[in-house]
Parts: structure tokens; sequence; C-alpha cells
């Protein structure tokens, strides 16, 4: 028999021979949890939220923040990893999602421990507690590691707003003015009644 978590990195090992990205396995299912045969070649070590300052733990609309998802990679360099994040509402609506990959930034290979930040130059959310994922994974969709909304931040705007995101919004009164020939028009079309 042996210890259990060994009997399973065996059994995983020998059924992903060979397996370099997603298109090499026919469920989809097993690349996308611990059964990717890539899984904790990289760890996540923790999750940093870094605020604009020290003392206050939110973040306010306009301004910066910074994800730090710390690593350790137990054996040899990793060269091929994509980083991404994910950032969830408190109804768990997917807000905004990116990763290196898709930003076209290349990682540096990864070895021992380390943090990968994502700079954020300007969070436009509205107050609330949002929730954050974060994942490392290679370039063919197997992943090394995967936190799911395990991550948490505050946004503390100022303002009546409502909804999830904040826009700059200016309001002008233009007395005398029409509308039509700027942009695309909308108009109301009145029910029209009975035929006779």
């Amino acid at each position: 028999m042996g210890d259990p978590n060994q009997v399973i990195r065996t059994f995983r090992e020998r059924l992903m021979t060979g397996v370099h990205s997603v298109a090499d396995v026919d469920d989809p299912a097993l690349v996308r949890s611990e059964l990717s045969p890539l899984w904790h070649r990289v760890r996540i070590t923790g999750v940093e939220v870094v605020y604009p300052t020290r003392e206050r733990q939110c973040v306010r609309p306009g301004e910066p923040l910074q994800f730090r998802i710390g690593y350790d990679t137990p054996g040899e360099a990793v060269t091929d990893i994509v980083a991404g994040i994910a950032l969830y509402g408190s109804a768990g609506q997917l807000l905004y999602g990116t990763n290196s990959h898709l930003m076209g930034q290349d990682l540096d290979p990864v070895s021992g421990t380390g943090a990968i930040t994502f700079d954020i130059k300007d969070l436009p959310l509205l107050d609330g507690t949002y929730r954050l994922t974060v994942g490392l994974h290679n370039m063919g969709g197997l992943q090394y590691d995967h936190w799911e909304q395990q991550a948490l931040f505050d946004v503390d705007a100022p303002g009546r707003d409502i909804g999830v995101v904040r826009l700059e919004t200016a309001i002008e009164v233009e007395p005398g003015a029409t509308i039509g020939g700027r942009g695309r028009m909308f108009t109301h079309k009145a029910a029209s009644g009975p035929s006779r």
C-alpha cells in the first residue's frame, strides 16, 4: 500500500505520462485540479494584498493595489510558467481576470522561493469586500497550483454611488441644446393603439 499521498502521486504521474498541454488530455477536468501532472512543481505559499498605505487596510477608487503571489519551487527551475489573477464581487460574479500570457509578458524562470507581483494602477471599484483567485500554470494550461477566491481585499469608496464599478463622471446642463448628431440616437416609440 504505502502513504496515500504517494500512491495518488504515483497514479497521477503514470496516468499523465507524456502530457504537456491541455490538448493532450481527453478529460478537461483532469487538468483543472490537483490531478494535473504538474501539480505542485511550483507551489503558491501565500498571497499578500498590499494597500497604498500601511495605516489603512483598504483601497479607494483610483488608488493602486498590489497582489503578491509567494511561490516555492521544490525541484528544478520551471521555465514554462504563467501567473494569473481573477477578481470576484460579493455575489460571486467575475469582475476581472488576466494572466501574464494574456498581457503578453513572458515570466522569467522560477526556482526556489520568490514572489510574482500584479500591480493594479487604478482600481475603479465601489465599496465592498472582494475575493481574489490566483493561479500558476504552464503555457499549455496545466496547473501547478491554484487558490480559488481565498484572498480578500476591501474597497472604501467615497460618495453614495451604487453598483460595482466607480466611473469618473461629470454632469452638465446645456440650456437650449438639442440631442442627435453626436452619437447613436435612441428614442422611445409610443405604443400604438388598436387598429380600426
